[in-house]
């Protein structure tokens, strides 16, 4: 892919969290959590995998699984309330700035360490086969979470059947674990283009760390599907 441009990959990994104190350097499975992220990232065909981090500790523990560290973000761009999008124009204009040809933008949040390798590399081929696309990783609700199995709770508390009645398969973005877009579409000031094209998970695969108990479960799952092997 180099002769249209390298494939940039991007892990956002903020120093602030509030639920899960030091988050992404939090152990999981005796590793720093964003330890799983890197592992993939650096084993996948990605050409550049950059750490964008406001936090120097988090900073140091990227560049010692050799992620590029180039600088530290903006801390105006490290809030509760910041949006993706200018998260990733901030990492893709420094390397507009050094002149390297872009191909794609996969941004990885290293609260999932379920995804492997082989899951960047098949959004890659997805996203090249299409072009000008976005591609994003999701995963199927169990049959529980269906619409017809839903109820709405009113204002006095009352339990109201759900007004859609689908009982469809029905599929929602994991976090995103994978997030795969072009230079123009970042650059045109939208994180999704007009085509979307998903990546299927496993539902088990898609878990998002948020919480201790999330972890927990992490890691259960990965002890069960020999992850620590890698």
């Amino acid at each position: 892919m180099h002769n249209i441009g390298i494939n940039l990959g991007i892990i956002t990994a903020r120093g602030e969290s509030k639920r899960l104190k030091n988050k992404n350097i939090y152990p999981c499975a005796g590793m720093p959590l964003i330890y799983w992220t890197a592992k993939s990232a650096l084993l996948s065909k990605l050409d550049i995998v950059m750490l964008s981090t406001d936090n120097e500790k988090i900073a140091k523990t990227g560049q010692q699984l050799g992620l590029e560290v180039p600088f530290l973000r903006p801390k105006e761009l490290a809030k509760d309330d910041t949006k993706t999008l200018p998260v990733i124009k901030n990492a893709l204009d420094y390397y507009l700035k050094k002149q390297i040809k872009i191909n794609s933008i996969t941004l990885l949040q290293p609260t999932s360490p379920l995804r492997k390798e082989n899951h960047i590399d098949d959004s890659l081929n997805l996203f090249n086969q299409n072009k000008d696309c976005t591609v994003v990783s999701v995963s199927k609700l169990p049959s529980k979470f269906y619409s017809n199995k839903l109820y709405r709770i009113d204002s006095n508390g009352e339990a109201k059947n759900f007004e859609d009645n689908n009982s469809q398969q029905i599929v929602v973005r994991n976090g995103p674990a994978i997030l795969i877009n072009s230079t123009k579409t970042i650059l045109s000031g939208k994180l999704y283009s007009n085509k979307i094209f998903t990546y299927e998970m496993a539902f088990w695969e898609s878990i998002d760390i948020d919480t201790i108990e999330d972890l927990l479960t992490a890691e259960a799952l990965m002890k069960h599907y020999g992850y620590n092997k890698r």
